[in-house]
């Protein structure tokens, strides 16, 4: 019962765009240093015989280093947690040299330190998507940051209003970018999109940052002292005002849309595309656009296959008219069914094996078009009406370097 509540409310975060609340990301860690930066020199502005003498900002990027540093021991030190705490560091580090603390040349600088300590997230869907995102964000806001200077020192507005529209303004801004850069990603590695992502990072975006974020940092500050409790209760409310936001949003009338995966060439055209339109500051890096309309049009040129018979042939599923895939009805292969579900558009209803005469099924051995294929050599296969093709599964989604 718990393993299918667990599911239904990760269900619920993905569909609702949310499912980067649930990982150690830079989100979260940017959070947290950036609470304990603004901490610590808030408490030693009381402290004149420091704030006139030292820059303050130095010594709340050391404590804001050291806390992040807790932080990523206390949540297990997984990989984007490594990520998230390199990138932080970079940035705060910044701070101390006295250089800008957030450009592309340190998000570059970040990116060549994961690297060079694990090189294979490279091809990892966190390492391309939180990346892409944080390009996406500081390109458009070395872009638009006069602006919104001027907004702020303009008059006719009280101050704390401006500061209000600009927080409102800046959720739903920097989500809609940080979703348009991760999108291709996504259609790539997990073939949804989840159409609300924007409505559900405003509901829940100000519950992480005014009430979850606050009271991690607080209890993680009083925990040694055994002062902990009333701050962890006030985390477990704010988290579970985010599960009501998820449930809500993902309840919407199709918040989730399936995609089929777009082809490496499609991929690797918007990349290329997106670095040059943020890299080049001259007019020429418009071009990079035609790069990213053709890359995401490569998507019309993938078809679903007719036929899907997995490892075995524990699980079959056909093609129907509406373009759905429908699974014929068997208990086992359940993993490989979900595999499906997750990739392609798959229908509710269900059919039956005796309903389709395209195919004998043997044991392992598989009859189609008077040949015969041994699903014990492959594990599993795709079949395409046009041309009568037959491929194994692993060909047909692509040679990728983690499934060769």
């Amino acid at each position: 019962m718990e393993g299918k509540l667990f599911s239904k409310q990760y269900e619920s975060y993905r569909n609702s765009g949310l499912a980067h609340f649930l990982s150690i990301s830079g989100l979260h860690m940017s959070m947290l240093a950036g609470l304990m930066f603004f901490l610590i020199r808030f408490i030693l502005a009381f402290v004149p015989a420091i704030s006139l003498r030292v820059d303050t900002k130095k010594i709340a990027a050391v404590f804001a280093i050291i806390l992040s540093f807790i932080y990523l021991l206390i949540s297990g030190q997984a990989i984007p947690a490594q990520r998230a705490f390199i990138m932080t560091f970079v940035v705060l580090l910044g701070v101390l040299l006295n250089r800008r603390a957030i450009s592309m040349q340190t998000i570059c600088l970040a990116g060549f330190i994961v690297l060079a300590i694990s090189p294979q997230v490279l091809i990892s869907a966190s390492f391309q998507m939180s990346f892409a995102a944080v390009m996406g964000l500081v390109a458009f806001y070395e872009k638009t940051s006069n602006a919104i200077t001027k907004f702020l020192n303009v008059g006719g507005l009280h101050k704390y209003i401006r500061i209000v529209v600009l927080y409102i303004l800046g959720v739903v801004i920097s989500d809609f970018i940080a979703s348009l850069m991760t999108l291709p990603f996504a259609i790539y590695h997990f073939n949804m999109i989840a159409v609300y992502t924007t409505l559900g990072n405003f509901l829940a975006g100000p519950v992480i940052g005014l009430i979850i974020m606050p009271m991690v940092l607080l209890s993680m500050l009083f925990m040694p002292f055994g002062l902990d409790t009333i701050f962890l209760k006030a985390l477990g409310f704010g988290i579970g005002l985010v599960n009501q936001v998820t449930e809500y949003v993902s309840s919407l009338p199709n918040s989730a849309v399936y995609v089929p995966s777009m082809p490496h060439w499609g991929l690797v055209l918007i990349v290329m595309g997106g670095l040059w339109l943020m890299l080049w500051q001259a007019k020429w890096r418009y071009f990079g656009i035609i790069g990213i309309v053709i890359g995401l049009l490569s998507v019309v040129t993938v078809k679903t296959p007719d036929i899907i018979i997995g490892p075995e042939a524990k699980a079959v599923a056909f093609k129907n008219k509406s373009g759905e895939l429908e699974i014929a009805s068997s208990r086992s292969g359940r993993f490989i069914k979900n595999v499906w579900r997750n990739k392609y558009k798959v229908s509710k209803n269900k059919t039956k094996l005796e309903n389709h005469d395209e195919i004998t099924i043997r044991g392992n051995k598989i009859i189609y078009d008077n040949k015969i294929y041994d699903l014990s050599k492959d594990i599993g296969m795709s079949i395409y009406f046009k041309d009568n093709k037959v491929i194994t599964i692993r060909d047909d989604i692509g040679k990728r370097y983690w499934n060769n």
